[in-house]
C-alpha cells in the first residue's frame, strides 16, 4: 500500500490552517479513554473536538468517523483529511493528517502528539484514509 502523501499538501485554505491551529491547542493533552476535553482525550474524541471548532459534527468513534468519512487513496492525501488505524480487525484509532507527512493524534501512554506519518509503527497499523471537508 501507498505510505506517503503528495508534496502539496500543505494547508492552504482557511479551514485546513483553522483545523493544524486548533489542533495544536491540544498539543500534550493527556491520553484518556472515553475522554472529549483538555484534561484527557481520546484519539475520535480529539477529532471531533478539533471538527466541531470549524463547524463539523462527527461521530465520537474512530470506526464511525471512517465510515462517515470519503474514503480517499493515501496519495490523495492533503491536510485535514483523517487517517485510520486498525488492530485485531477492526478499526482502532484516528488522527489528523496535517501535511509534510505529519500527523496530529491523542495516541494512548502519549497523549496529543504530533508525529511522522511514516513512523514505523504507525505504517505497520494503517488501513486508510477518509476526508470528511467535502462533506458541506
Amino acid at each position: 500500500k501507498e505510505t506517503t502523501a503528495q508534496h502539496d499538501d500543505l494547508p492552504t485554505s482557511e479551514i485546513q490552517k483553522e483545523i493544524v491551529k486548533n489542533a495544536d491547542t491540544w498539543l500534550g493533552t493527556p491520553y484518556a479513554w472515553g475522554g472529549n476535553t483538555k484534561s484527557g482525550v481520546d484519539c475520535s474524541g480529539f477529532v471531533k473536538q478539533v471538527y466541531s471548532t470549524v463547524g463539523y459534527d462527527l461521530p465520537r468513534t474512530a470506526a464511525t468517523q471512517y465510515e462517515y468519512s470519503e474514503k480517499i487513496s493515501t496519495s490523495e492525501l492533503k491536510c485535514g483529511d483523517l487517517v485510520f488505524f486498525k488492530k485485531n480487525d477492526k478499526i482502532s484509532h484516528v488522527g489528523i493528517y496535517i501535511g509534510g507527512n505529519e500527523i496530529i493524534h491523542s495516541a494512548s501512554g502519549k497523549g496529543v502528539v504530533r508525529q511522522s506519518f511514516s513512523d514505523t509503527y504507525l505504517q505497520s497499523i494503517y488501513y486508510a484514509a477518509g476526508r470528511v471537508l467535502s462533506k458541506r
